[in-house]
């Protein structure tokens, strides 16, 4: 989780306009050698955020960036042996889908964009995303968190009326993740409470990893258990071994990761 660290922002900030701060290599490494898919997603969220930032596209786009996309996407369309990794490949699929379409837009410099449009780059991300929602229907909808993915499925149905019926169930999902984050659905907070005191089976105030494992998934996330446990690590404020209630509630409404998984519906 070192690329979520303030130091990668203050990084790029700091860099002469038009170089390439000095951590974006190491991230590309690290995006290209490791095989935890949590440690993937987040770089790929910190990229993204960097490209927020008014990056330089181009020279992002020399670093080889759009190459390591491109690879994650394919990662996703390979036959995936392991369905407890299903959600979390398709889900950096889908980051890095957010990015390649950041790419394809107003700012990319004219030069840059001409020579993604002779790669045909637009239409191949968006076949791909066709085959993602296509073979993995519900789970797919629900790893599409990114606007800029769903605003180009959006475009995308309009412009195929045959994908129409496809494509207009993405919305809705997400809508139901928005209101589910927000409260606005299933009690909010309250069904959160209730749901972690259901998992609390000796009613000790608190859960261990077990549990939260149990409580993710049912919450959607269809992590590993290996997963759930560097979860834990990460709210576990008081090193106790376990999670506490307010633990959790806090780590819910904070963690860039919650839109991964804010919607049961995956799970039904």
């Amino acid at each position: 989780y070192m690329s979520q660290d303030q130091a990668v922002m203050e990084s790029f900030s700091m860099s002469p306009e038009g170089e390439i701060p000095e951590i974006l290599p190491k991230l590309l490494s690290v995006l290209t050698s490791t095989e935890d898919m949590l440690v993937k997603l987040s770089i790929l969220r910190t990229l993204k955020q960097l490209i927020k930032l008014d990056a330089n596209l181009e020279s992002f786009y020399k670093a080889g960036l759009v190459n390591m996309l491109c690879n994650a996407v394919r990662t996703a369309l390979d036959p995936i042996e392991d369905d407890t990794h299903q959600f979390p490949i398709i889900k950096n699929a889908f980051s890095a889908t957010d990015i390649l379409f950041s790419y394809l837009g107003e700012r990319c410099p004219a030069p840059l964009l001409e020579v993604l449009e002779k790669r045909d780059l637009r239409t191949w991300i968006e076949k791909a995303c066709i085959d993602l929602l296509q073979r993995f229907g519900e789970t797919a909808e629900a790893a599409m968190c990114g606007a800029e993915t769903r605003q180009a499925m959006k475009n995308l149905g309009q412009r195929r009326p045959s994908l129409r019926n496809l494509l207009a169930t993405i919305s809705n999902v997400m809508e139901a993740k928005v209101r589910f984050k927000e409260g606005a659905v299933h009690g909010g907070e309250e069904r959160l409470k209730k749901m972690f005191r259901r998992y609390d089976e000796d009613q000790s105030g608190s859960i261990d990893g077990d549990e939260l494992y149990s409580l993710l998934r049912d919450l959607g996330h269809l992590c590993t258990r290996d997963e759930a446990m560097r979860i834990m690590s990460g709210m576990d404020n008081d090193g106790d071994g376990s999670v506490n209630l307010q633990e959790f509630l806090h780590w819910w409404n904070n963690a860039p990761f919650t839109t991964m998984f804010a919607s049961s519906h995956i799970n039904r």
